[in-house]
């Protein structure tokens, strides 16, 4: 009666339930594996690797390139075309100023979006502050946009600013290089039009100047 009692005790615990399964995996995981290998003969035929290798490959292009002087001339052609960059680098067209003379003004700050710090990860400003550069740095002389392709805005310069050392020569167009030559002067380029676009020109000859805390943007109206 005693051990009847004891083997209904174990068949209803949980706790012994468990205890047997755990058993039985583990004698399922100790069960030696039995695998089965055959040879199912060839299927397909098969090819063995012929691709060149690549930097291989690469070297002995270059080398017939030499060897026939294609690659000395690919240079010559990539100096030349540097060289025409930079004494003719790619440039804005705006059309040339006529009456009346606009003048309107310029706001330079900008608005933060985020908080800036400096090198030292101090704060610098929070988002949302505004930025107007000319409360920390003055701004004296003009800038002084204009076309050096346009005889007629090169002749007007000629007259009026070339000879004047306050005023920053910025050409849209044209070559810098051939201007700094016949002014004998240090002569600017807006590569990609980016400060006529920051300024919203539109019209060239156009004379940018600090007014206060805001900037003049004044076209010079030249004859057609």
């Amino acid at each position: 009666m005693v051990t009847l009692r004891l083997a209904r005790t174990v068949r209803s615990d949980p706790c012994a339930r468990s205890v047997r399964g755990i058993c039985r995996a583990a004698a399922l995981l100790c069960w030696p594996a039995v695998s089965f290998s055959a040879d199912l003969g060839t299927v397909g035929k098969t090819y063995s690797i012929a691709e060149s290798d690549l930097l291989a490959s690469i070297r002995a292009r270059l080398q017939a390139l030499q060897s026939s002087g294609e690659l000395d001339r690919m240079h010559s052609s990539l100096r030349e075309r540097s060289r025409e960059r930079i004494a003719r680098p790619a440039g804005l067209y705006l059309p040339r100023a006529g009456p009346p003379a606009e003048v309107r003004s310029f706001n330079p700050a900008i608005v933060t979006t985020r908080d800036l710090y400096d090198h030292a990860g101090r704060l610098v400003a929070h988002a949302g502050t505004e930025i107007n550069p000319l409360d920390h740095r003055s701004f004296r002389g003009r800038l002084v946009f204009l076309d050096g392709d346009d005889p007629v805005q090169v002749e007007w310069a000629d007259r009026t600013v070339a000879a004047d050392p306050q005023a920053r020569i910025v050409l849209v167009r044209g070559s810098p290089a051939q201007r700094m030559r016949a002014w004998r002067r240090r002569v600017f380029f807006d590569q990609g039009g980016l400060l006529a676009t920051r300024f919203q020109l539109n019209r060239v000859p156009a004379i940018v100047r600090a007014s206060g805390r805001m900037l003049e943007v004044r076209t010079v109206p030249l004859p057609p």
